[in-house]
């Protein structure tokens, strides 16, 4: 049923059905066309219902995602703040525009008082999630619902491992006979499928679980279901394959005679004549057929596609017998009738089998869900429907509910599954239930305003139907109209977002028409005729630039094949027609951003967060963009999600965990050898590989170690989290691993996005603690076993990086330069479970893998499911079209059979050309730019003014110095005393102290037990350069200062280390701004020890033998530290790392030495 549609003219039209759309005395139902304005007028709808004095709290607004939720939330936020600070005169201005009425004094002030009414509000202005509102009810109301009081709700990988882990169960079970029913169907089944496929298979059944529990709870039972599926078929319950077969095969004699006869003359002819008449001799006299024996006797009779053979017998036989055609023919017919019901037969098999051990995998989810007290989002739905749908409960949760709803609003209407529907549905049944009483009626009026539009309905994979869509609508209007109320059907045609050229575009592909009906068959709404209305859009941003290119396809190169055969030493590389087209996408984006091209409509050069590249599916071609992409040192953001174990950080860290779990798996450990932990390289790696004979590479590595470096380091790393692997929690393995340099490693070598990955492979970790017991082995096997998706935030491109988006991830996004790339692969797959309602309003499911199993019944369904699968592939054209705002650029690769009439490139190329001109291999349509621009550039750095900055932030530090010099104690080493330190016969000696100090500063806080393999797991990483001779040098020297026990004391937990100090000080009348940090400091109640590390080879004998820039650099941090605390007594230590030993210094020296 098509919307009531208002012919839209100009703006101010448009204004007027903005302003209708959100009048809060009518239920409204909005079609709101790609970028229309839908969010502006569901947020209108909402402040005009506040300024009505409808109360907060009683109005609910349903949108599809949480950040529909929260931009909504914050648009109204800012709205009503701005109300209550606004001038009369704006404020007026502002609520005129808002309602198109004349506004009042009192309007004003209640205006103004709507943002602290809101916040005073209990319960808040309700903006929710369906699921989100489903909870909340299910929160208050569990007992009524037959809920847990503490049910915890799972997201949806939770649920999957669940699900799998069910699945698992139940299939184990049956082998073991302790299900002997379900062995039966799933040794049926696995006659038919792989083991892959049964999982799909149960999987994409259980997807409508809501329509299978539906049927066995309404049927009793799922035997009850199965004789249901046989009766559609038109077969009797207890029917058989080898029933049917000695049925079929019981001539009469006189059938037996007339085929005998048949049989005698195609002797007579060709070999393939005599060949069929060996067969039917051979069936007439078999007494038990087989399926086999049938296959054989009905390939004289049938094709493969279960047609009657056009020749059942040559010329030369018919011409001697007429009859023997006839008498063939019938019989034809005969085992064509019977294949149609051992097909029928076999369905119904194959259907009951899956049914009965899908709805056991089912049973068994839901018991470990109820055991531990947890629902899924799925579940969510289905018990506050049952509830509302309990007798006397319905009005009274509602009224529970903050007292009522009053005002229900829809977002994204067109996204709303069925079984969402039914809970809408429920609430507004309470809506009007009451609406003759005269109580009711003194009350203000409830409304209902629903807002979508069919052409973006994309969401069929969780269930959003567009037939439902129109159906709401329709029920609604009637019910609204039969209670009295004000019912209105609203269309916005007119785009805020788009330029003329694109949307020109977008409707000429739509509205083309073809020979067998509109290429927009799905997209253009149709009359109860089943006229189709044509697609207009009207573009606000009249006058602005606007360009639709269309690229020619990129198709395989002719292969050269060479004239004469040449040894293959050379690996030619593939030019793929899909690299060609993303490295020429990579060139077109690299050039605008060179030559700086300005995008008119905004009046500034092209930036990379301008461009968004939308594709149907993450696949290869996404992986060839992002590095032609980066080839050209271009930003980009990457792709909006991932699988987490297909990413290369993953697989070394999850490479790594297998060899700490068994250390003789070679190819795990030469994995983790040539990845970014250890970093050998090629030659070396194949070097340790090479002539080891029976050897593990782990013990081939572990010799090798004594004498060679590069894999000493390595046999050091790995045997460090060898000895602790066991030991420790994933979470704290991995973390710490990657907390010691293992972070900075792998992102040096593949880049800063590798921490998405590394980020979510963390947070897993901790999630499986959460649940599980945690063990290294079991983390690895559930990570393996789950389809782990990280999900990106690239929503907007405020990021000024290219984004690469699935067009379902980019619903309600935009971008000023839109590429679609993806277009020349029509959509091929169909469902393999297709659903049939029954007479009596049961769904039942028939599996029917392709078309050679179906029947006429699932054949009926299988051109439906088709018919649904190309409207939408049509829809999610338009929904990708209508993301861009100034430029369109279509290309494609594949092959001349990828040229499908139904692909996206032959709708767009079709819709195109009696517009566009053909340049070169391009076809363009554009419009020119004849009106000022109408988005003025965002904040520019450039142009930023620092006038009004405070004077410290523009002046230059040493300026607010006092006395305009700063010095660090550390650098006093730089005198010419002890210049000859900083020179590069020192630098190994430099380098050595930074690494003690470091080791110093962080192993006292590590068990005693650990510090040794901390220490050398630190030294060993790849990127410190130190060879195995100075790790243990500088391993040992330390480990020697922690265990001195004149030491002890200095590294006490209470102890304060790398403590940073600052100050003045002032000698001989000038003052000195000095800073630094102390290596350790212990303070207790009198007294304060500073000690200072040094790591000299050579130790003074004594106090006067300490050079003097060691003395000045701790009568800096004496005198500091003194007038912090000028009544504690001071006093200044030096730690001598390489004997050990303690030195302490006079006092009264740190108080009269001469510093600068």
């Amino acid at each position: 049923m098509p919307l009531n549609s208002e012919v839209l003219t100009t703006e101010k039209v448009t204004l007027k059905l903005q302003q209708n759309a959100s009048d809060p005395s009518l239920s409204v139902w909005v079609g709101a066309s790609a970028g229309s304005g839908k969010t502006k007028v569901l947020t209108d709808r909402v402040l005009r219902l506040l300024l009505s004095g409808a109360l907060p709290n009683r109005i609910l607004c349903l949108t599809f995602t949480k950040a529909a939720a929260a931009e909504m939330s914050t648009r109204i936020a800012s709205r009503l703040s701005e109300w209550s600070l606004a001038a009369d005169a704006e404020l007026a201005r502002d609520l005129e525009q808002l309602s198109g009425k004349s506004i009042k004094i009192d309007d004003l002030t209640w205006a103004r008082r709507l943002f602290a009414t809101v916040l005073d509000s209990p319960g808040g202005l309700q903006v929710q999630t369906i699921h989100g509102f489903c909870q909340s009810i299910l929160r208050r109301f569990p007992l009524e619902a037959g809920l847990s009081p503490q049910f915890d709700v799972l997201d949806e990988r939770t649920a999957k491992e669940r699900m799998r882990t069910a699945r698992d169960a139940v299939i184990s079970a049956s082998k073991k006979n302790q299900l002997s029913s379900i062995l039966e169907s799933l040794n049926e089944i696995s006659e038919r499928a792989s083991e892959r496929t049964v999982s799909e298979l149960i999987d994409d059944l259980l997807s409508e679980r809501s329509k299978l529990q539906t049927a066995v709870r309404s049927s009793d039972g799922v035997d009850a279901v199965c004789k249901i599926i046989r009766k559609e078929l038109g077969l009797q319950e207890d029917e058989t394959q080898i029933a049917l077969l000695n049925q079929f095969a019981s001539f009469t004699e006189f059938e037996s005679a007339q085929l005998r006869i048949a049989a005698v003359a195609l002797a007579s002819g060709s070999p393939a004549d005599i060949k069929n008449s060996l067969k039917i001799i051979k069936f007439l006299e078999i007494k038990e057929p087989t399926i086999t024996s049938y296959h054989e006797y009905q390939s004289v009779f049938l094709t493969q596609k279960d047609e009657i053979r056009s020749r059942l017998a040559t010329q030369k036989v018919i011409k001697k017998n007429e009859m023997i055609f006839d008498i063939l023919n019938l019989e034809a017919k005969r085992v064509q009738k019977l294949q149609q019901r051992m097909k029928s037969l076999d369905l119904a098999i194959r259907t009951e089998a899956l049914i009965k051990l899908s709805y056991s995998v089912l049973s068994s989810y839901e018991k470990t869900k109820n055991i531990n007290a947890s629902i899924d989002y799925d579940d969510l739905i289905f018990a506050t429907y049952e509830l509302l749908q309990q007798v006397g409960i319905a009005s009274w949760v509602l009224f529970k509910l903050d007292g009522g709803i009053d005002h229900l609003l829809i977002d994204e209407a067109q996204d709303t599954n069925p079984e969402q529907w039914k809970i809408i549905e429920k609430l507004t049944d309470e809506f009007f239930s009451l609406r003759g009483n005269a109580e009711v009626q003194s009350e203000a009026s409830r409304t209902i305003f629903a807002v979508g539009d069919i052409k973006q309905s994309i969401f069929s994979f969780q269930r959003a139907d567009p037939q439902s869509f129109l159906d709401m609508n329709s029920k609604l209007s009637k019910k609204v109209t039969m209670s009295s109320g004000n019912w209105r059907g609203i269309k916005l045609d007119m785009s805020f977002r788009s330029t003329s050229a694109v949307l020109s575009v977008v409707d000429a592909v739509f509205n083309y028409k073809k020979e067998d009906g509109p290429a927009g068959l799905g997209v253009l709404e149709e009359t109860q005729k089943g006229e189709f209305i044509p697609m207009r859009h009207q573009a606000h941003r009249k006058g602005q630039e606007g360009r639709v290119e269309l690229w020619s396809p990129e198709l395989p190169n002719q292969s050269e094949r060479p004239s004469t055969w040449v040894l293959p030493l050379k690996q030619k590389e593939y030019n793929e027609p899909s690299k060609r087209l993303a490295q020429k996408i990579a060139s077109k984006i690299n050039c605008w951003l060179t030559v700086g091209e300005i995008i008119k409509s905004k009046d500034r050069p092209i930036r990379p967060g301008d461009i968004m590249i939308l594709v149907r599916r993450r696949g290869k071609f996404v992986n060839q963009l992002v590095r032609a992409l980066k080839e050209l040192e271009i930003d980009v953001a990457g792709v909006d999600r991932m699988m987490l174990t297909d990413q290369l950080p993953i697989m070394d860290l999850v490479a790594l965990g297998q060899f700490l779990l068994l250390p003789d798996d070679d190819l795990n450990l030469a994995i983790v050898l040539k990845g970014p932990l250890i970093g050998l390289n090629e030659e070396e790696l194949l070097n340790l590989c090479w002539d080891r004979k029976e050897e593990s590479l782990w013990s081939e590595l572990s010799k090798r170690a004594l004498a060679e470096d590069n894999f000493s380091m390595a046999h050091t790393f790995l045997s460090a989290w060898l000895k602790r692997a066991d030991f420790m929690p994933p979470y704290e393995l991995f973390s710490e691993l990657l907390c010691l340099g293992g972070r900075k490693k792998i992102t040096e070598r593949l880049g800063l996005e590798a921490n998405d990955s590394l980020d979510e492979f963390l947070t897993q970790a901790i999630e499986f603690e959460r649940v599980n017991i945690p063990s290294l082995q079991g983390f690895l096997h559930w990570l393996a076993s789950a389809d782990f998706e990280v999900k990106r935030d690239l929503e907007t491109g405020q990021a000024n990086q290219v984004r690469i988006l699935t067009i379902h991830s980019s619903k309600g996004l935009q971008a000023p330069i839109v590429f679609l790339p993806d277009t020349m692969s029509p959509p091929h797959k169909t469902p393999s479970v297709l659903w049939k309602e029954t007479s009596n309003g049961i769904s039942v499911p028939f599996w029917a893998p392709n078309k050679k199993t179906d029947n006429s019944i699932t054949s009926l369904l299988r051109e439906d499911a088709i018919d649904k699968r190309d409207r939408e592939y049509r829809r999610l054209l338009y929904v990708a079209m209508t993301r861009a705002e100034d430029r369109l650029y279509v290309c494609g690769w594949g092959t001349e059979k990828n040229k499908s009439e139904l692909s996206w490139y032959k709708m767009i190329e079709s819709g195109l050309i009696p517009l566009a001109e053909k340049v070169c291999d391009k076809i363009i349509f554009k419009s020119s730019q004849s009106e000022p621009p109408d988005d003025k550039s965002q904040l520019e750095l450039s142009k930023v003014s620092c006038e009004n900055l405070p004077k410290w932030a523009i002046s230059d530090v040493s300026e607010l110095l006092v006395g305009g010099v700063a010095i660090q104690p550390s650098k006093i080493l730089e005198s010419n005393s002890t210049k000859s330190l900083l020179r590069n016969s020192h630098s190994k000696e430099l380098e050595a102290g930074k690494f003690i100090h470091y080791l110093l500063e962080y192993l006292p806080q590590v068990k005693e037990r650990d510090r040794e393999a901390y220490a050398k797991i630190y030294l060993a990483q790849p990127v410190h350069g130190i060879g195995v001779k100075d790790q243990r040098e500088y391993v040992t020297t330390v480990l020697k200062v922690l265990n001195d026990r004149h030491c002890k004391s200095i590294f006490a937990p209470e102890a304060i280390t790398e403590s940073p100090i600052s100050g003045n000080l002032v000698e001989d009348g000038k003052t000195y701004n000095v800073s630094g940090r102390i290596d350790r400091l212990l303070i207790n109640d009198h007294e304060i020890k500073i000690i200072d590390f040094k790591t000299n080879k050579i130790i003074p004998s004594s106090h006067s033998a300490v050079p003097d820039s060691y003395k000045k650099q701790l009568a800096i941090y004496y005198r500091l530290v003194r007038q912090i605390y000028p009544t504690h007594q001071i006093s200044c230590i030096i730690l001598w790392v390489e004997k050990p030993m303690i030195m302490e210094l006079v006092s009264n020296d740190m108080e009269s030495m001469k510093i600068f």
